[in-house]
């Protein structure tokens, strides 16, 4: 794994991704070590019904939330998967899903518990099924959100907050 400032751009066939701490991140082991609060987007990906995505990292100490957006833009999202631990709306952390088009947002889903927690590792599997988005959670559960838009092909991955990003894989 490669981390350097982006002036000094690795001379590297892999992927790689632009933080949003200024660093230059390879992708040539699938990890990102990036200390501070994490913003990754990765554009022109390929993920197709069937495939699935595996993030792991850990979630910082004070962690407020974070956040797994899949769709062909910031303002295209087929999921936004947005787990919470503090959140005006709620008396418990909780686990949020949501859909976005044309900058406008959907209905949440919103489920408890939420088996995260501040200060420990996680891992997240999301698969694209099509008609929907199965999540697989840490406890071992999983929670299922509606492909709202029908989106075939997701084209557009942002992974955003209170985390450290160990890992990810798509497969």
């Amino acid at each position: 794994m490669s981390r350097e400032r982006v002036n000094e751009r690795p001379q590297t066939a892999h992927p790689s991704f632009q933080t949003n701490g200024g660093y230059h991140c390879s992708a040539k082991t699938h990890t990102l070590r990036c200390p501070f609060v994490l913003e990754v987007e990765m554009k022109n990906v390929l993920l197709r019904a069937g495939d699935q995505l595996k993030v792991q990292g850990k979630i910082h100490a004070d962690a407020q939330r974070f956040q797994i957006d899949l769709g062909s833009s910031s303002s295209e999202l087929a999921l936004h998967f947005n787990p919470r631990f503090h959140d005006d709306n709620a008396d418990t952390p909780v686990l949020v899903c949501n859909s976005r088009s044309g900058d406008l947002w959907d209905q949440e889903q919103r489920d408890t518990p939420n088996p995260f927690q501040p200060g420990s590792t996680f891992k997240v599997v999301v698969k694209h099924t099509g008609k929907l988005f199965e999540v697989k959670l840490p406890d071992g559960q999983a929670i299922e959100f509606p492909n709202r838009q029908g989106v075939e092909v997701i084209s557009y991955i942002r992974i955003k907050g209170d985390i450290s990003l160990t890992s990810f894989k798509m497969h």
